[in-house]
């Protein structure tokens, strides 16, 4: 990871797709870019993939971009849960806590997961007895940076913010971004929990990261890594375990859309 704090040596990085059972310390990583043309999706195209909930819910969505995102991430957490499981995905059955964040009811298990979409990348994080959370984000989408900044970061980051050039600025913006919508799904409780909850400066391939707020109930045991460049794209994640050392694989998950055997 270009970006990375937490743990006794920096995660070892694997693109490639994972091999063998997945054992504590692991993390699988499964992303997928989304083709720009909104007409290559049918919803039907998603039926082994995804419940009838979900899909009724799909079709709710007022633009087309959004509906094949979000039946794409749906579809593709439940085929790496399932390919780990040894289920079908539309077998797999979820509940969700108090702030919404999804868990595994049907089959029991002790697998974490975590899911985020953009209009144009999916992915999926899976890990073992480790607490996970995943963003993505299209930096290239037009945004204020200076105001969301100071509407929703802690003082030091706007004031770091503030000393760089505009491209750096832009850069360092999502770094922060993502690295903490990544650490609220790991914690589940997503934007219940400000996102000021922790400060986070990134400086010379490392993140400087302070707790601001009481959450979680533990601080110990955190790592942060951030990707600036997946195919355009900056993915973030948030690790707790009390392994030393973390092994992540990258892998680029099968294309559902095309009917392809998975």
């Amino acid at each position: 990871m270009e970006y990375w704090i937490g743990g006794e040596k920096p995660p070892h990085l694997l693109n490639e797709p994972p091999r063998g059972a997945l054992t504590p310390g692991q993390v699988h990583v499964w992303w997928l870019e989304l083709p720009r043309d909104e007409e290559t999706f049918t919803v039907e195209q998603f039926a082994a993939f995804t419940s009838e909930a979900e899909r009724q819910r799909a079709v709710r969505f007022y633009f087309p971009a959004d509906r094949w995102a979000y039946l794409s991430a749906q579809s593709l957490l439940r085929w790496a849960l399932a390919n780990r499981l040894g289920c079908e995905p539309r077998e797999l059955q979820f509940r969700r806590n108090a702030y919404g964040r999804p868990f595994l009811e049907t089959p029991v298990s002790n697998l974490f997961f975590s899911l985020t979409h953009s209009r144009n990348m999916v992915a999926c994080a899976i890990a073992l007895e480790i607490a996970v959370g995943i963003d993505v984000e299209n930096p290239e989408r037009q945004i204020h940076v200076d105001q969301l900044a100071r509407s929703y970061f802690a003082p030091n980051e706007v004031a770091h913010l503030s000393t760089l050039p505009s491209l750096v600025r832009t850069r360092d913006f999502f770094i922060q971004w993502t690295l903490k919508e990544a650490f609220l799904k790991a914690i589940g409780m997503g934007l219940h929990a400000p996102i000021s909850t922790l400060s986070i400066i990134p400086e010379a391939r490392t993140l400087r990261v302070n707790f601001t707020h009481p959450f979680p109930d533990s601080v110990a045991g955190w790592g942060f890594a951030a990707l600036t460049q997946l195919h355009g794209h900056h993915l973030a994640l948030a690790i707790r375990s009390e392994v030393p050392q973390i092994t992540i694989r990258l892998t680029l998950a099968p294309c559902f859309w095309a009917n392809k055997s998975l």
